[in-house]
């Protein structure tokens, strides 16, 4: 397969490379932009205006405008005519289009880093070069349930023998994120992991035996230890989400009752 860089930004869409000589993106729409914000400020009787409240970012939808081209991916004639070849492209595009299902939306920057959406198509208008026949242009509407696009995982860990421990983490996205899972190494008892800097913290009370893993997983709302549920034992303060991660440098700071063991930290960022 040839990947063409004749543009700033390269995407895939369900494994489908669209910057090829059969497929090439020309135009995006809303890919830079910030997501409407889901909730309202709360009115209270007697009092002007509105209570402010904390307010989350909703799903948003991004479009991308490509062409639909009469040769391969690999800038060749396979097909006896262009028109033939245009509309077999046309329909390897439309078999992973018309999946209906979420699929993973790549974004390939200049400097090579990607970010990931799951994204569903919900509309596509096309029309066709009347004259020729050879070509084919398409708008595709992608809608994105969870409205950030992720980066390569940060994963930070370290042995937490003393109470506390600090651990550095840097946040390379744009925008506040939680997808977080922690991997607690026992032994240890008790273990709090706290976010210096916005003052979020996550602990739970359980015993974590030698060698064996208490994961909580902040994004799925779940906690294990050693296999056995262990949600129950979550305690946690500060937000919505059991920890979250601001964008930059920052400390996490981990303690415990009886400390030991050690900690692995997966972060995934988000970025608008």
């Amino acid at each position: 397969m040839t990947t063409l860089a004749i543009s700033a930004d390269r995407w895939t869409f369900g494994g489908l490379d669209l910057s090829s000589y059969a497929y090439l993106v020309r135009e995006v729409s809303g890919a830079d932009e910030f997501p409407k914000l889901r909730g309202d400020d709360a009115p209270f009787t007697g009092l002007p205006g509105r209570r402010p409240m904390g307010k989350l970012a909703d799903a948003r939808r991004l479009a991308l405008g490509l062409w639909v081209n009469p040769l391969s991916v690999a800038g060749m004639l396979v097909e006896p005519t262009n028109r033939r070849q245009a509309r077999k492209n046309l329909d390897e595009l439309y078999a992973v289009l018309g999946r209906r299902a979420q699929q993973a939306l790549v974004r390939t920057l200049p400097d090579a880093s990607s970010r990931t959406a799951m994204a569903e198509v919900v509309d596509v208008s096309a029309f066709t070069d009347p004259v020729s026949g050879e070509l084919f242009g398409l708008v595709v509407d992608f809608a994105l349930a969870d409205p950030y696009l992720y980066g390569a995982d940060v994963v930070v860990s370290g042995a937490t023998p003393a109470s506390p421990t600090d651990l550095a983490i840097t946040h390379p996205g744009t925008v506040r994120g939680g997808k977080v899972l922690l991997d607690f190494i026992g032994p240890v008892a008790n273990p709090r992991v706290t976010n210096v800097g916005n003052g979020q913290y996550v602990e739970a009370l359980v015993t974590v035996a030698s060698a064996k893993h208490l994961l909580i997983d902040v994004a799925a709302f779940t906690a294990t230890n050693d296999g056995a549920n262990a949600i129950g034992s979550i305690r946690h303060s500060g937000a919505f989400r059991f920890l979250e991660l601001d964008p930059g440098a920052q400390t996490l700071r981990v303690s415990a009752t009886t400390p030991g063991g050690s900690l692995s930290v997966t972060f995934s960022p988000p970025y608008l």
